[in-house]
């Protein structure tokens, strides 16, 4: 709505070119007046709206009235110079008399009017955007609505189209299955008729076609006649009535029986021959290692540059097809260089006739390390596992159960016939040193075994067979605890471990308290009965005089090397022998000490010993029993 309207006054005169400029709107954005001001308002009435903030500055009235005075003040100014108004006084300011307030007064009536106008033309022009905003905004929006619907319905079809392609591949999957069936049964029809046709030949007592697939085909042609041998072989071994796979020949029940037991021995020598000429080239290749026999250069993680030779991996692949490989897998375990080195015979001799550890019978002797010559061969171990999984890898279709196998080799007869010969030794020294042995031993090959276990969790990825059907079951680590469980029960089965710790913390108790013992038997001898207290020790006594049979032959077989101590084992047992019990002077004189005839009781450093001992005993229970024991 406009504001009230104003009678215009008649122009008795133009505006000056400055003040025209302040009236135009476009002056009321930027105006000169004010550099931060902007257009004002619309005035609700005729005078002008003082002080209105705009965002770009302030606009008031002042300035602007200043603005429109500024060239009349100078006419004024100028008038009174030429004497114009001859009643204005030097000391009355410019427009203060009746001829002087003319000009402004008509100026302004008629920039109020001018404003007016304005006013009315911005108010005109704000009605009309703001219906053209509407019209727009109406139109915005509707254009939105439709574009909303029509994204809707693209949305709908990629729905339904996403649901018609998962329909279509799941028809797709079904028919790819059902094609996959069709194809498996259609390969297994056609291996059963190749099948019954290499039967008939051999029953013909003819096998050129498997002759020519095995010797002309290449590689291909003999992993193909392996297979149909094993399978020949398995067909033959069923076959109970005479001509059950030849039901449709003209010929009788005889003739039919000879025919198939010929077939049989057609297949069971060809069986034979397959084998022998695999494990020939597979021995001979794996002794070779010509990398000039067609090998195949193999890099490794490592940098290690090994040559494994293609007949090798060839035949191996082939046995495993033929009758699960175990033929190679033992021809290469068997004749590794780590089971018929010279040199490790030469280091068992020396191992049976070595004289280290003496301290191993000594109680008052902190238990020794393990024999280093124990540590050498499992560091040896160690390295051997790890350069022989690269070439089992490269081999063997299964390298998880070849490694199996290797594993069980190298428990079985590397590390138990140098366990044996530790304990033989040890055994001849005393119990104690047999209990040391055995602690120190099952110590370090738990290490062992834990750091091949390691080792095989780390490069799990290599023990992975290369055929999917094809399983290292049970795993690496199941049977490397299990070879460690087995390498020791011969000693801690059952009670044997126990009696022999028992039996050695008898023998040491009661050397160390042999003079309170002897004491004992003294007074005995003047008393009228044994007391309780001598009943004990006589029961302790009579517990660990035990028979020693080999007792004299281990004092021969230990060689005569006195020590400085007084302490060695060959003194121990010439003396167990001698008396028929495991007591001996030299025990006696470390534990117990010089007897003195006055004293009866031991000694308060006896008694420390006796609880070193036992401590030492724990300490073994822990390590050889099962925590539940």
């Amino acid at each position: 709505m406009s504001g009230p309207q104003r009678s215009r006054t008649p122009k008795l005169y133009e505006f000056d070119p400055d003040v025209k400029d302040l009236l135009d709107i476009d002056s009321f954005k930027v105006h000169p007046w004010s550099p931060k001001c902007s257009i004002p308002s619309p005035p609700a009435s005729t005078h002008l709206d003082t002080h209105r903030a705009t965002p770009q500055g302030k606009f008031t009235s002042k300035d602007f009235v200043e603005a429109l005075s500024k060239n009349l003040i100078s006419q004024a100014r100028a008038q009174q110079a030429k004497g114009e108004y001859p009643d204005a006084t030097p000391t009355q300011p410019i427009g203060d008399g009746p001829s002087n307030n003319l000009p402004f007064i008509h100026t302004f009536e008629h920039v109020i009017d001018e404003l007016v106008e304005v006013r009315n033309r911005v108010q005109e022009r704000c009605e009309n955007l703001e219906g053209a905003t509407q019209l727009a905004e109406t139109a915005h929006k509707k254009k939105v609505q439709e574009l909303a619907g029509a994204f809707e319905s693209v949305y709908q079809s990629f729905e339904n189209l996403e649901t018609r392609i998962n329909e279509v591949g799941n028809t797709a999957i079904r028919i790819g299955e059902q094609l996959e069936t069709i194809d498996r049964q259609r390969s297994r029809a056609s291996e059963g008729r190749d099948l019954v046709e290499y039967f008939i030949e051999f029953s013909q007592g003819s096998s050129e076609r498997l002759e020519w697939l095995r010797t002309q085909s290449g590689t291909e042609g003999q992993h193909k006649a392996a297979v149909v041998a094993r399978r020949l072989n398995a067909i033959a071994k069923d076959v109970d009535l005479p001509g059950a796979l030849i039901p449709t020949l003209a010929i009788d029940l005889t003739s039919c029986a000879l025919q198939t037991m010929q077939a049989q021995d057609g297949i069971e020598k060809l069986c034979e021959s397959l084998e022998k000429d695999l494990l020939r080239d597979f021995d001979r290749a794996y002794k070779d290692g010509d990398p000039r026999a067609m090998s195949l250069n193999l890099t490794f993680s490592n940098g290690l540059l090994l040559m494994i030779s293609f007949f090798s991996q060839h035949c191996a692949k082939v046995l495993q097809e033929f009758n699960g490989g175990h033929s190679c897998v033992q021809i290469y375990v068997n004749q590794h260089e780590f089971f018929i080195s010279n040199a490790k015979v030469t280091e068992v001799d020396e191992i049976r006739y070595s004289e280290d550890h003496q301290e191993l019978s000594n109680p008052l002797h902190s238990p020794p390390d393990v024999d280093s010559s124990l540590i050498k061969l499992y560091d040896e171990i160690r390295m051997t596992v790890r350069r022989e999984a690269e070439i089992i890898v490269a081999v063997f279709p299964d390298p998880g159960a070849v490694m199996q196998v290797f594993l069980q080799r190298v428990f079985a007869q590397s590390i138990q016939q140098h366990i044996e010969l530790l304990l033989q030794r040890a055994e001849k020294q005393s119990h104690l040193a047999y209990l040391r042995t055995l602690a120190a031993t099952h110590a370090e090959t738990a290490r062992l075994v834990d750091n091949l276990k390691a080792y095989c969790e780390k490069e799990t990825h290599l023990f992975v067979g290369v055929d999917a059907t094809v399983s290292s079951a049970p795993s690496i680590a199941v049977t490397a605890d299990r070879c460690f469980e087995d390498l020791f029960v011969p000693y801690t089965e059952g009670d044997r471990y126990v009696d022999r710790e028992r039996q050695g913390l008898v023998e040491a108790f009661t050397a160390a308290i042999a003079g309170f013992t002897a004491t004992l038997q003294q007074r005995k001898k003047g008393a009228k009965g044994p007391s309780a207290l001598a009943r004990a020790f006589n029961q302790i006594s009579s517990s660990a005089a035990s028979p020693n049979p080999a007792a004299k032959d281990a004092a021969a077989a230990v060689p005569a090397s006195p020590r400085k101590d007084g302490f060695d084992a060959a003194s121990i047992y010439s003396n167990a022998g001698a008396s028929g019990s495991s007591h001996n002077v030299n025990l006696v004189a470390v534990l117990a000490g010089p007897v003195d005839e006055d004293v009866t009781l031991p000694t308060t450093d006896v008694a420390l010993r006796m609880l070193r001992i036992h401590a030492e005993a724990v300490t073994r229970s822990v390590e050889l029993t099962d925590s539940q024991d």
